[in-house]
């Protein structure tokens, strides 16, 4: 392992913790109260996972917080996926 990645390897694994706690307040808070606009709120949370997945798998490819930050991405795209049928079906 070269030492630039050794020594940067602490602030990328910072940056995908807070990134993922950022994430989650809102969305725990919105699973607790359901807010009409949780739906919403779960699709640009994923585009937002998305989108720095993408870019930090371009910059340090695989290793954990890749892999973590994939999990949540599907995680989200799930829970958008549940809620936007949901909405469907409560509304027929």
């Amino acid at each position: 392992m070269s030492a630039f990645f050794a020594q940067a390897l602490p602030v990328i694994w910072l940056f995908f913790s807070w990134h993922l706690i950022v994430l989650s307040i809102p969305l725990l808070w919105a699973s607790i109260a359901k807010p009409a606009w949780f739906l919403q709120a779960a699709f640009f949370c994923g585009l937002v996972a998305l989108g720095d997945f993408f870019w930090v798998y371009s910059v340090t490819g695989w290793f954990p917080g890749t892999v973590l930050l994939s999990i949540v991405v599907a995680s989200l795209a799930v829970t958008t996926m549940i809620l936007f049928q949901a909405k469907r079906a409560s509304a027929t």
